[in-house]
This record gives C-alpha cells, structure tokens and sequence, in this order.
C-alpha cells in the first residue's frame, strides 16, 4: 500500500495546484474524512471482541471530566446528584444530598466484577466498548447468537430487568454513556477465559490448564548451559547475587502430579509417585547434546508462541492495539468465547492519519476512492478554483467506491457459517432452468 504522502501528491497533480490554493494540511484533513466516511457508509471492516463476564473495565471514574484522561475503555460508578454538581455511590448519599430522608439502599459498586463478591446492585449491569467502536453488527453469549432490544420494551416487561440473573438472551445500548452495552439477563458468576499469570513482565512462555498442549519448534536445536533436578536448586544458582550460573537451563527430572511427592529422572519414578501403572524407562540426559550419545532427544521451547492449532476448536488471532493493522510481535492477551461474550463491531479509525501513514482497514487498490474524495471536497470548496461539474463527476465516482466495499463486506459476510455444533455437508439439487414467459411451447 501507498503512503498518504504518495496520494496527496497525486492529489495535488490533478488539481495542478503546488498548495498554493489548496494548503497541503487541508488535503490531509479531507483524506482523513475520507477514509471515516468510507468505513463508516460501509461498515466493511469488523473486528471481533471477546468479554469476560461480568464486565471489565480498565478505569473506573467518577465524574465525566474523568474520561478524557483515560486511554481505553471507563465506567462511570457513581450516581449523579445536586444538579450534577455532586456524585454518590449508594443511593442513601443522593437522597441525603438532596434533601430527602434516607432509606436503604443496594450495595454499590466500583467495578463490575465486584458483582460475583456483593450481594445485589442496583447498577447496570454493562460492557465497555473501546474508543475506536462505531456499531454492534452481532453479539453472542457462549456461541449462541443474542437478540437486540430496546430499554423500553425491557422497562414495560419488568422495572429491575438490569438486576435478573439467567441465561442472557438479550442486549440493549442501555441508557448509559456512549460505548457502552448490556444484557439481559445478567450472569454474576465470575468467569475469565484464561488467567494470565506474571503478565507485566513479557510475553507468555508456557500454557497449562484441562486441555493438552503440545510444543512444536522449527529446525533449531539449542543444548542447554546446565541441568537442575529440582527449581530449588535454579533458585538458588541462578536467582542469586552474584549468580553462580548462567545461560539457560533445563530440569531433567519429571515431577509429580502433586509436586510435594517430589521428583524423578524416569518416567516409572514419576507414575510410582502418582500410583499409576509402571512402563519402562529410557536413557535420560542432563544435556542437550547428549543425545548424540544414547539420550533422549530434548527439544527445548525457545522464543514465543507463535499459533495455537486444535482439531476440536478453532483458534483465532486477533489485533489489538495502536499502529499498523498487523499480526506481528507477541502474544499479549488469551481470551474465549465460552462462557463469554462475543462481538462483531465495526470500528472507524480514532487517531488522523498523518502523512507517513497507510490506510490499512481497506484494501490498498480502493485508496484511489479516498482521492476522489478529496477532489470532490477541493472543486466544492466556495472560492478560487471551485468547480461544481467536477466536485460532482468525483462524488460520483467516490460513491462507486463505497458500493464496490459494501459488496465486498456483503460477501464476507455470506461466506460465514454460524454454527455451535460441526455440521455435515448436505449436496443440494442444482434448481431447474426457468424459461422466460415469451418463450415458444409445444401443444
């Protein structure tokens, strides 16, 4: 793909101007409308959302100035009173502010996750949209697709929906503030995908948990600087000041199931301390290379993961983050679509685009209709070098544009099968070639 230095360039080739008539950082501003507007009359580019249950939200504010210091996404806790000018977090403290006797209230809450450890809550029970969103296209609660609703309907059919617990079979945009969703009903027990263990310091390392995981590397073979029996004995040779070795290491011992029982070098050692059946042992090294001599061959996971792959479920990586709209660098953050919440939102782009940039939501041979664009704002603009016929002509050939991505987004669209269960493939009859009504027949 082109910069958007390459297009204004062409840009200003057409309209023969230098930015004399035409200032080059106005250009840039159009260009930038331009590629908002497409996606947004489009609603071509998606990205899928996965949300633990209940809701979480990075900042917790207590006043809407808040949130203009927040990166992501923020919930707003608190209860607004007095005329706006004062915020409560039960409901005791708005009728106290206000004037009014006292009555007991629901317990309240800062964060939504609080809901698994409280008792009942008169807040909403909502999810928090990041800043790029721009509109709900699905949303699924455990794979299975949930209705939309209006909070009217759900205010004629019951005054504390927000406060029901089941199975969620609805979502609404609720009346809170902007980003933001709910469901109805609503799930209080605490449930989170994966739990990511030391996640400040780096990327993840090793993957443990119900299901198995196997290890594949690539054609490099490294051979470890020591071996250890036990992490008591890495502790206190590597984790030391000044430390008594260094480079990377290998425990060549296998441990229990409850690892209080202890260690063992065979595979025999370790199923007699977890009272399984004994098999037979094997060469076991305390070295890499030493499996040029009758070991076990050691193939050492080393660097980052870089794909998950399972016959009975689908994994799928999905960007998260600022830049450039690609899947490099490491993994950041796990998540699942079982007992979560899945959405597929179309977002818009939430910072200008500047001239070292690329406009990467849409594909790189559609960046002409971003020129257009710009060229119908240019001749529309009143003053010298306004052109009505032209602004037109370029209108028109920009509109082409978003027709052409809606239809590309339209086949997307079809190509996916919503499923929760694997399905077997059904041959369908060909249907039968249907003659116009003009065509001859023989009596």
């Amino acid at each position: 793909m082109t910069t958007v230095a390459t297009d204004l360039d062409k840009i200003q080739a057409n309209l023969h101007d230098s930015g004399v008539l035409w200032p080059r950082t106005e250009l840039l501003r159009w260009y930038s409308d331009a590629y908002r507007d497409l996606l947004s009359r489009s609603r071509a580019f998606t990205r899928i959302s996965l949300f633990d249950v209940p809701g979480r939200f990075a900042y917790s504010i207590a006043h809407d100035w808040e949130d203009r210091h927040t990166a992501t996404t923020q919930w707003k806790f608190s209860i607004a009173s007095y005329n706006a000018q004062r915020q409560g977090t039960y409901q005791w403290e708005t009728e106290a502010m206000d004037g009014v006797t006292p009555t007991n209230s629901l317990v309240g809450i800062t964060q939504q996750w609080e809901r698994a450890y409280t008792g009942e809550t008169d807040r909403h029970f909502r999810f928090g949209l990041k800043k790029d969103h721009e509109r709900i296209k699905r949303l699924a609660w455990d794979n299975a697709l949930l209705s939309p609703v209006s909070v009217r309907e759900l205010d004629e059919s019951d005054d504390a929906w927000m406060r029901r617990v089941g199975d969620p079979t609805w979502w609404t945009p609720g009346t809170g503030r902007s980003r933001e969703f709910e469901i109805y009903e609503i799930k209080t027990d605490y449930n989170q995908g994966y739990e990511h263990q030391n996640y400040e310091q780096g990327i993840p390392r090793y993957i443990t948990g119900a299901r198995t995981y196997s290890m594949t590397v690539g054609s490099y073979y490294p051979t470890n600087a020591y071996g250890y029996t036990t992490s008591g004995d890495s502790d206190h040779l590597v984790n030391t000041t000044p430390a008594v070795l260094s480079g990377m290491g290998w425990r060549f011992t296998k441990a229990a199931a409850d690892t209080a029982n202890g260690f063992g070098t065979q595979i025999w050692e370790k199923q007699q301390l977890d009272g399984d059946t004994l098999t037979a042992g094997s060469t076991v090294g305390s070295y890499g290379w030493e499996s040029e001599f009758g070991a076990d061959e050691v193939s050492f996971g080393v660097g980052a993961i870089r794909g998950i792959t399972s016959p009975d479920r689908q994994y799928l990586a999905i960007w998260s983050g600022t830049g450039q709209y690609q899947f490099i660098g490491g993994i950041r953050q796990f998540m699942s679509s079982d007992n979560a919440l899945t959405a597929y939102e179309t977002v818009l782009p939430d910072s200008d685009l500047m001239e070292s940039d690329t406009p990467e939501m849409i594909p790189g041979r559609l960046q002409k209709y971003l020129r257009y664009y710009v060229l119908h704002r240019a001749f529309g603009r009143i003053g010298e070098g306004q052109n009505p016929e032209l602004a037109l002509h370029y209108l028109q050939r920009y509109m082409r544009g978003v027709v052409l991505l809606q239809k590309l987004a339209d086949v997307a669209h079809k190509d996916r099968i919503y499923v929760k269960d694997p399905v077997a493939e059904v041959d369908m009859r060909p249907s039968r070639v249907r003659l116009p009504s003009t065509f001859e027949r023989i009596f």
